[in-house]
């Protein structure tokens, strides 16, 4: 069954919108619990007071930047969405660089709590990615199909 394009672009922008969405929310999330929970309590999660700060700075400007994405609707939404995809693995490797340059100074929930926080950040860039790659597929198909007519 053929489905109308702009019922497909409509259901492109939509998974866009919830991937943007789903990465503000848990972005902000982010800081407020490095910021609010890790900074407040010093001695029991061993984190540097520097680099509670900057990982929490970083995790604001992510989610500001796909708050803008989700409310402005970018035309080519994939660029976006792979951009803050590479970012959010970035930001992973930070943590592990954290993790290792002060592991002897981190509580064990600490520890855990990086492990998890990288999983599902991990996860979300991996789901990201591979919504681009299939917008790619599915657009250079077009593409293909529109050339040979």
């Amino acid at each position: 069954m053929n489905q109308n394009p702009d019922s497909i672009m409509e259901n492109e922008t939509n998974q866009y919108r919830k991937l943007f969405l789903i990465d503000a929310i848990g972005a902000a999330i982010t800081a407020l619990l490095l910021w609010q929970l890790i900074g407040r309590f010093p001695l029991l999660f061993g984190v540097p007071l520097f680099w509670v700060r900057w990982l929490s700075r970083i995790a604001i400007v992510y989610s500001a930047y796909s708050l803008l994405c989700y409310i402005i609707r970018p035309r080519f939404a994939s660029k976006f969405l792979k951009t803050i995809a590479t970012a959010n693995i970035i930001y992973c490797a930070i943590i592990l660089l954290m993790i290792v340059t002060n592991f002897n100074s981190l509580s064990a929930l600490a520890i855990a709590y990086f492990i998890v926080e990288i999983g599902v950040i991990g996860y979300l860039a991996y789901k990201e990615l591979k919504t681009v790659k299939k917008w790619l597929h599915m657009h250079k198909v077009s593409f293909a199909h529109t050339d040979t007519q």
